[in-house]
């Protein structure tokens, strides 16, 4: 997984917009308090993070759709299959 300098896990392809402050300012919160993390919870923190971004712009806009839309990334899809038995 590529990463920010500062071992932010990257998730936009730009993080000097206005939405990647806002994800840089979320993960260095969650790393302060978390500390350092393994490599296998890195994922699930981008993803949170991309999560409260998403949720911080949906809250702030509530009938407008968000200008950068967070597609899904083969890290976010679920591979567990259930069946009945």
């Amino acid at each position: 997984m590529n990463a920010l300098p500062t071992r932010i896990p990257r998730a936009f392809a730009n993080h000097r917009t206005k939405v990647g402050a806002a994800y840089r300012l979320i993960v260095q919160a969650k790393l302060a308090r978390l500390g350092t993390l393994p490599a296998d919870a890195r994922p699930v923190l981008r993803d949170s993070g991309r999560l409260a971004v998403e949720l911080d712009l949906s809250m702030r806009h509530p009938t407008k759709p968000p200008t950068q839309r967070i597609a899904p990334t083969s890290s976010t899809r679920s591979t567990c299959r259930i069946s009945a038995t």
